[in-house]
């Protein structure tokens, strides 16, 4: 497991992440033409819960 500290009171933190970018629901990329979506779509309330 890698630390790191968090802040300037020497406070020590695990580096886990918990990869939300699936809450975010779809984002739409500019392009050459039409936007495009990119994304996961929408996730429910019930499963973001369940996640978190």
């Amino acid at each position: 497991m890698r630390y790191r500290e968090l802040g300037r009171h020497g406070l020590r933190v695990s580096e886990v992440g918990l990869d939300t970018r699936q809450m975010g629901g779809t984002v739409w990329i500019e392009g050459s033409g039409m936007p495009k979506p990119y994304g996961f779509g929408q996730v429910g309330d019930i499963e973001l819960l369940g996640i978190v």
